[in-house]
């Protein structure tokens, strides 16, 4: 008999991933800037698409069983893509709603240090135009937007297929060599 692994409820495993993320980018990005910041961010975010990747991997293989009753579909990434937008998406709502009142200067600053913080894998990108936070860049807001959804719905079907993104590297590898 078989040991199951009882899996996390999607929102708290992918809320678990971005906590940790957001720990580690906190202490190493944020104190940083120029070029080093922009290298050391790239690398994190792609580490942390990495990590939603492997979780839909894993979610994909799970539901691609034959003793499951779940059939592999797209509701299953697009959930979660929407789970990490509404992780991304908060508190740069939340800077841009309270950047429009007049509330003081310790809100604004509360909300400022809440969106550098809690959205610290992404902050290498010149997500708002100004210091002053109140106005955005849909250039690199829905960049991000979109590397979660890639994220999400790559990982789904390599794992409901059975393939892993090591071996697909490893053929484009074999392929440029003949």
């Amino acid at each position: 008999m078989a040991a199951v692994e009882k899996r996390k409820p999607a929102f708290l495993a992918l809320l678990l991933n971005h906590l940790m993320f957001m720990f580690i980018c906190t202490f190493v990005i944020l104190p940083l800037s120029g070029w080093a910041k922009t290298v050391f961010g790239i690398v994190m975010c792609m580490l942390y698409l990495f990590g939603v990747h492997d979780y839909c991997h894993k979610a994909g293989l799970e539901h691609s069983r034959p003793y499951i009753k779940t059939e592999p579909s797209a509701k299953f990434p697009l959930y979660y893509g929407i789970v990490g937008n509404i992780f991304f998406w908060f508190p740069v709502l939340l800077t841009l709603i309270l950047g429009q009142f007049n509330l003081g200067d310790g809100v604004k600053f509360g909300s400022r240090l809440f969106y550098l913080i809690w959205d610290s894998p992404w902050i290498f990108l010149d997500i708002f135009t100004s210091t002053d936070y109140n106005a955005l860049n849909p250039t690199w807001t829905i960049t991000a937007s979109m590397l979660y959804f890639l994220a999400t719905f790559s990982g789904y079907y390599m794992g409901a297929n059975g393939k892993h993104i090591a071996s697909f590297l490893s053929i484009k590898r074999k392929t440029n060599k003949k």
